[in-house]
């Protein structure tokens, strides 16, 4: 492997944005009136939180414009309150953000109702965590809209994917009124709404409309992801695939392929199941994130081993690829049982690292931050200070309270942190009080290692003495006792949690 192994983790250890709970994007591909995709969405946000250990995010406007994304918060509200989802804006709490949002959408009341009635008590009383981005989205959104629709020399990767290629006179003829609806919102928010009147004055066909829609969700996307430095999953379940080409650490963050890896290990049944505590004490987990580097570094030698031969192929053809050679290292999972509780799986991915690890994919597991601190905040006086000690909490009394506090030190690179460890979750559906005292990082207890040399060390002793002692009776070459020994079957052994 050409890349120092805790370069390469490091590289592509980022948050990821999830990006397809998104209104403006599903509702022009999909049926926005169907619950076809409801298990598919549901199933990319488990897998997504099962590729890596840092935090997802999305951006509060999402969770009031798009149903899946409340649907993603009945069903996963610890996700939310233990900061493995977070929301992210530039405003500094939900009730200034609920007032800017009336305003802009003044206009279209009827298309985002939610803004104007008693939605965010409901989601204060979950207890969301937030992290303050810097920049001021729909500014921002303007001049990168902008920006592109006067670039004449741009390579569109969106248009190519829409097939539109066909389309482009039409389209190139209708941006100058995109700019200047664009240019006069005002106060309005930038939606696909500002293009409507003018959609119709044109007589635009629907897939060239669908154009200009994904234009603005594109830009969405761009911002966010150069905010915290993040990445998007690719491949996703649900069919919203229009925006890979805006992944930057292809192929770590592959949905097929994290389906095929855990598919592989007998995993994927549970995955498909499992509740939002399992999904939290997983990530917790030593064991898991070791897996997850292992696997890593197994990802990145099937790259360096088929780039030459894969340049100028489709990103779909290089997973297939990849896959192909990750069945050479992983080929003993068929033998793995399949998963039915959370120590089944975590005993799976155990035993998976270990036999990656036997195959040279090894790689030292330093202390990890599950919930990690929130990035870069503003002080009173509008400048960047690093605030490693709060993350603001959405709650019902519409303040903005600060917890999870940390003692951090910061030594030569390495980065140690102590916090409370209790938890208090909660279950069911949206609503109830929260208080989150903090997450356990540090990673120095092998309580599960040492219980499995133990077992190890017994389970030699007892290979020994069962022939010796049955040798001494007289019955070792006996078939019936050999039978009831089980002397002519492998021992199975399974790893104690």
């Amino acid at each position: 492997m050409s890349m120092n192994p805790q370069h390469l983790i490091a590289q592509i250890d980022k948050p990821i944005y999830l990006h397809f709970l998104n209104r403006e994007l599903l509702s022009p591909i999909i049926n926005y009136n169907s619950d076809s995709i409801r298990n598919n969405i549901l199933m990319d946000v488990r897998l997504t939180l099962l590729m890596g250990d840092r935090h997802c995010y999305l951006s509060p406007s999402l969770i009031f414009e798009d149903r899946f994304a409340r649907l993603v918060i009945n069903q996963f509200p610890n996700l939310f309150q233990e900061g493995h989802i977070r929301l992210s804006s530039n405003y500094y709490n939900i009730c200034e953000f609920i007032d800017e949002k009336k305003e802009q959408y003044s206009h279209a009341q009827k298309y985002y109702p939610f803004y104007f009635n008693d939605t965010y008590k409901k989601i204060e009383d979950v207890g969301l965590i937030y992290q303050r981005k810097d920049t001021d989205t729909s500014l921002i959104l303007t001049d990168n809209i902008k920006n592109k629709l006067h670039d004449k020399n741009n390579s569109d990767q969106l248009l190519l994917n829409l097939k539109l290629t066909s389309s482009q006179p039409r389209i190139d003829g209708f941006k100058p009124y995109a700019i200047e609806a664009i240019e006069k919102r005002g106060n309005f928010a930038v939606t696909g709404l500002l293009f409507e009147n003018d959609f119709n004055k044109h007589d635009l066909q629907e897939k060239e409309r669908k154009y200009f829609d994904l234009i603005i969700v594109e830009q969405y996307i761009i911002s966010y992801l150069l905010d915290f430095n993040g990445v998007i999953a690719t491949n996703l379940l649900s069919g919203i695939n229009h925006f890979n080409y805006l992944a930057t650490e292809f192929p770590f963050y592959d949905i097929s392929l994290w389906q095929y890896i855990y598919d592989r290990l007998g995993c994927i049944d549970f995955i498909r199941k499992c509740s939002d505590i399992e999904i939290i004490s997983i990530r917790e987990e030593p064991i898991y994130k070791k897996f997850i580097n292992t696997i890593r570094l197994c990802i990145n030698e099937a790259v360096n081993s088929i780039v030459i031969d894969t340049i100028k192929i489709s990103n779909t053809a290089k997973i297939e690829k990849i896959k192909s050679q990750l069945s050479g290292n992983l080929y003993t999972v068929r033998l793995f049982k399949k998963s039915k509780n959370i120590d089944d799986f975590l005993e799976n991915l155990n035993l998976a690292t270990e036999i990656l690890e036997s195959h040279g994919f090894k790689i030292e597991v330093l202390s990890s931050n599950v919930k990690e601190n929130c990035p870069k905040q503003l002080n009173q006086q509008g400048s960047q200070t690093n605030n490693y000690n709060n993350c603001t909490i959405f709650n019902n009394s519409g303040n903005n309270h600060m917890t999870d506090k940390r003692s951090t030190n910061i030594n030569n690179g390495n980065y140690n942190e102590s916090v409370d460890q209790s938890r208090n979750f909660t279950t069911g559906n949206v609503g109830g009080d929260l208080k989150i005292e903090g997450t356990s990082i540090m990673n120095d207890n092998h309580e599960i290692t040492e219980k499995n040399k133990r077992k190890m060390i017994i389970i030699s002793v007892l290979i020994f003495l069962i022939p010796v002692f049955a040798s001494l009776f007289g019955g070792l070459f006996n078939p019936e006792t050999r039978q009831l020994l089980k002397l002519d079957h492998p021992i199975e052994t399974k790893e104690e949690k």
